[in-house]
């Protein structure tokens, strides 16, 4: 697995939760980089491209929303897979307006968030990173259990 494979970003604006996030991947075996908003996320991208990306909807400056529309307009941020960890109650219907490869809401279990982080990274290697390419799709009628594919079969 190359270094990019290995690698997070975190755009998380709570200090706790950010840092919490960086240490539990970081003991992972991930190379993690941190923001506290869209702004300072969108700088460490200009530095180097994460397999990840780990974001809040709710943040000071530029929010989750804000940040993936950017992200979605650049050829070269468009292709990372981006998943959704926020407290937002209408988050079935966020994922779907973001185009995100997945949602967690918050409060989450570190290891549901690992594992669905390792899935999502290889999910990308496999070319997928929207909800309709991985096995977390979520259809209009609210959140799909994990586990199941888009054509309702267990997967």
């Amino acid at each position: 697995m190359g270094e990019r494979a290995k690698s997070i970003l975190v755009v998380e604006d709570d200090a706790a939760i950010r840092s919490l996030l960086v240490d539990v991947l970081t003991d992972e075996g991930y190379s993690v980089r941190a923001a506290a908003d869209g702004e300072e996320a969108l700088a460490l991208l200009g530095e180097s491209l994460p397999a990840l990306i780990i974001l809040d909807q709710l943040m000071p400056r530029m929010d989750g929303a804000a940040f993936r529309a950017v992200q979605r307009a650049r050829p070269d941020l468009a292709p990372i897979p981006t998943l959704l960890l926020s407290a937002v109650r209408d988050l079935p219907e966020q994922a779907l307006a973001l185009d995100l490869a997945a949602t967690m809401p918050k409060p989450f279990s570190l290891d549901e968030l690992l594992g669905l982080a390792g899935e999502l990274i290889a999910a990308a290697e496999r070319g997928a990173v929207t909800h309709a390419d991985t096995l977390h799709p979520v259809p209009s009628g609210g959140p799909m259990p994990r586990g199941v594919a888009g054509d309702g079969r267990a997967s």
